[in-house]
């Protein structure tokens, strides 16, 4: 074997492995495929959580769909799928309910990853309309950073409007704050509450937390937990009993992952209570059947 076949394969294996490990690997795809005309994909770290069409791996079949959307080609071999940049000068809007388990409204776990996929292919548009998108934390925030380099968006209730073009590319380095894990402050919310501890998360992106935590900081509240805003700090406190609440899980109230914590609250409440599913039960069926050896709940 050659030096440079002998390279080509080293290098080959290393980009199948790493790329494998990293948790969005797949939104790297759009984005090279914008960059450079071409992308390569070998898999993606994270929750292998798909089915017969992604081969039970990580979901990439929305993916290629929505950049098949775009007019650009999506080939499939045996350890990889190849992406070329084609022709899309007429492609003006995508529908992300295309991508729904329901078409009467958002649900399942495509919506978020097309409506993410979408927002990058229309970087170098000049205007594009995303209709029916998902409209949670990281999508905000991918939103933020376009407008940071240039790109005018307009957000509306049932649509993002995508226009002008982004700015000249310079070796100046471009300073952007994620917002912090949504999760995770549901997460130690909870803790905090089923331990009767308060606390206080500090220094956290306000605008951005108070509207995408808004379906879970409004049930807190009905529930009897005291949630206070001081400048960028938000206080979480107990105040006596926590109220059992009937909770109805869609697209725009509680996002998905967050169930199980508002299982485990309820079962701190004074009242019997349920929580309906709208999303496809078996997404989530086996975190409650793993509740359910610990603790009273019914299914």
């Amino acid at each position: 074997m050659n030096k440079q076949v002998s390279y080509a394969y080293q290098h080959l294996s290393r980009t199948e492995t790493l790329g494998k490990c990293i948790h969005g690997s797949m939104y790297l795809c759009p984005a090279l495929l914008i960059a450079l005309g071409k992308f390569e994909y070998y898999g993606s770290g994270g929750c292998q959580i798909g089915d017969s069409i992604d081969s039970h791996n990580r979901p990439f079949s929305h993916i290629a769909s929505v950049i098949e959307c775009f007019n650009h080609k999506i080939s499939i071999e045996s350890n990889r799928i190849i992406g070329n940049f084609g022709d899309n000068s007429d492609i003006t809007e995508l529908d992300i309910k295309n991508f729904s388990y329901s078409s009467e409204d958002l649900s399942g776990p495509l919506v978020g990853g097309a409506t993410k996929t979408a927002l990058l292919l229309s970087v170098n548009k000049q205007k594009f309309i995303i209709k029916n998108p998902y409209l949670k934390t990281d999508v905000y925030d991918m939103i933020d950073f376009l407008r940071l380099i240039g790109k005018k968006i307009d957000i509306s209730d049932n649509s993002i409007v995508c226009s002008g073009n982004v700015m000249a590319s310079s070796n100046q380095y471009i300073e952007f704050n994620l917002t912090q894990c949504i999760s995770e402050i549901i997460t130690y919310s909870t803790l905090a509450l089923i331990n009767n501890t308060n606390l206080t998360f500090l220094d956290l992106n306000k605008k951005t937390i108070s509207l995408t935590l808004k379906p879970e900081i409004d049930i807190l509240l009905a529930m009897g937990v005291s949630i206070k805003w001081e400048r960028n700090n938000l206080h979480i406190q107990k105040k006596g009993d926590i109220k059992g609440l009937n909770i109805e899980v869609t697209p725009t109230t509680i996002q998905s992952d967050h169930q199980p914590f508002f299982v485990l609250l309820s079962l701190y409440g004074s009242t019997d209570c349920y929580i309906i599913v709208i999303t496809p039960f078996f997404l989530v069926q086996k975190t409650y059947q793993r509740i359910k050896q610990f603790l009273n709940i019914t299914i």
